[in-house]
């Protein structure tokens, strides 16, 4: 190759990488505006409206309701446990009742 055509391909390198550079710091910038956004999707799953949730599944772990606890306070500790589990969001629970087991 001359040296012409070395400093050519050179310089087509430099601006794809100053474009991939500026697409980065683009998307780096969009994703810091969602940081806003969803924390948490939450499934509930019945059969009938009557039935309570009893089962929160999350990633691996499986959270059953203890017997003196009310729905929303299970439902409450549920969540939070969802979001400590793990970085990654939207996190996504999934709320059963006893007849799903």
């Amino acid at each position: 190759m001359l040296a012409a055509e070395e400093s050519a391909v050179s310089a087509g390198v430099l601006r794809v990488s100053t474009a991939l550079q500026n697409r980065l710091v683009r998307l780096e910038r969009f994703a810091g505006a969602r940081r806003g956004g969803v924390e948490l999707i939450c499934r509930r799953i019945v059969s009938t409206a009557a039935e309570e949730m009893t089962r929160a599944t999350f990633g691996d772990r499986t959270l059953h309701r203890h017997d003196d606890e009310s729905e929303g306070g299970f439902i409450e500790r549920a969540k939070a446990e969802a979001l400590a589990s793990t970085s990654r969001r939207p996190c996504r629970l999934l709320l059963r009742s006893a007849r799903q087991e």
